[in-house]
């Protein structure tokens, strides 16, 4: 499988070995600290990037979201049998409310229906404070479920 996707402005692609600093830029923010659990301090995140990187199979597929030449933020899935990707996204500060987000998640339930004999079903796990992914999560008409301090959001595509 190819390991990368493009959109109409975006390109997802696996991050290189180099942009450590760039991912932990992205994931030290604080938004994105309050709702991600990639870990609670720079080391933390720091070795969460290694371990993806030696082995990405561990914690699904992740993928830089670039534009042009800047990283703009993070997707991944990780596959759950029998059907579903269960999905993350985030996207950096200066880029937000640009519909980047909207772009990369479109793009990758695109590259998954194409790429994926078994994923039917879409799951987002979003903190119920959440209120910009609830929203750009209601573009594509979601089942919710609710889960303690999260809302499930799923839907067939």
């Amino acid at each position: 499988m190819t390991r990368s996707f493009c959109t109409e402005h975006l390109r997802m692609r696996p991050f290189e070995e180099n942009e450590k600093n760039a991912f932990l830029s992205l994931v030290l923010d604080e938004d994105v600290q309050k709702y991600f659990n990639f870990g609670h301090n720079i080391d933390e995140i720091s070795d969460f990037f290694d371990q993806y990187y030696a082995d990405y199979s561990i914690f699904g597929d992740m993928f830089a979201i670039t534009l042009s030449d800047s990283i703009v933020g993070c997707i991944r899935y990780c596959e759950m049998p029998p059907d579903e990707a269960v999905i993350e996204c985030f996207i950096g500060k200066p880029f937000r409310n640009q519909g980047y987000a909207t772009e990369a998640i479109d793009g990758l339930l695109s590259y998954l229906k194409s790429n994926s004999e078994n994923i039917e079903v879409a799951v987002f796990y979003v903190h119920y404070d959440n209120m910009i992914s609830q929203q750009i999560l209601s573009k594509y008409n979601p089942q919710r479920q609710s889960d303690g301090d999260y809302i499930i959001h799923y839907f067939d595509f």
